[in-house]
């Protein structure tokens, strides 16, 4: 099955929402073209999915949970991924995830202080990356209309109004990274859909489209 599921799970800790955003991978068409006399399609990520598990949920419950979600797309012909926050989480998590049904679908991802993208962590599968450069990908993608949110999606204002409040921010270290928690707020949504667009570009390298 073509892949055109892509999921971003930002895993909460005790005190923290564990977040889901999906996006659908389609191809539409643009303005029209005089020279090919015709209306050229285009890839486009569209948002159709943002919400919170209730705090305090098992990660038990939340992988067969996901499961299910990904055995309905499956169904209908969507291949799925799913790029899952690993940082500080262990092994554990992505373990329940794959033995939930997941195994082959799953992306960890390990956020990391720092600048850039460092790539594959030696002698592991998981994917070593930093804020700044996993929100770069999603501001690009969004600001050139590569990426959009559906208006009838769940959770559209509340993604939304997380995404407003990213802000970078220079650590003691002097490495740039991003946060939306300075006023008190979330971020989970906000880093899902960044994980999901990120999943998207490794799967489709060529849908990048610079500014």
């Amino acid at each position: 099955m073509e892949t055109r599921l892509f999921l971003g799970l930002d895993v909460g800790k005790r005190r923290d929402y564990t977040a889901l955003v999906a996006g659908v991978r389609r191809m539409v068409p643009m303005g029209w073209d005089p020279v090919r006399c015709g209306y050229p399609r285009e890839p486009r990520l569209e948002f159709v999915l943002a919400e919170r598990y209730p705090l305090g949920t098992r990660y038990v419950d939340i992988a067969e949970n996901l499961a299910f979600r990904v055995r309905q797309a499956e169904n209908q012909g969507f291949g799925v991924k799913c790029a899952v926050d690993a940082t500080g989480v262990g092994d554990g998590v992505i373990e329940i995830l794959q033995e939930a049904g997941l195994h082959g679908r799953v992306w960890p991802v390990v956020l990391t202080g720092g600048s850039g993208d460092t790539g594959h962590l030696p002698g592991k599968s998981r994917h070593s990356l930093t804020k700044t450069q996993l929100f770069y990908r999603l501001r690009v993608a969004m600001e050139t209309g590569r990426t959009v949110l559906v208006h009838n999606m769940k959770g559209r204002e509340l993604l939304l109004d997380e995404l407003r409040s990213v802000e970078e921010r220079r650590t003691r270290l002097g490495y740039l990274t991003v946060s939306g928690k300075a006023n008190g707020g979330y971020d989970d949504l906000a880093f899902a859909a960044a994980l999901a667009q990120w999943a998207l570009q490794q799967s489709y390298p060529g849908d990048i489209k610079k500014k």
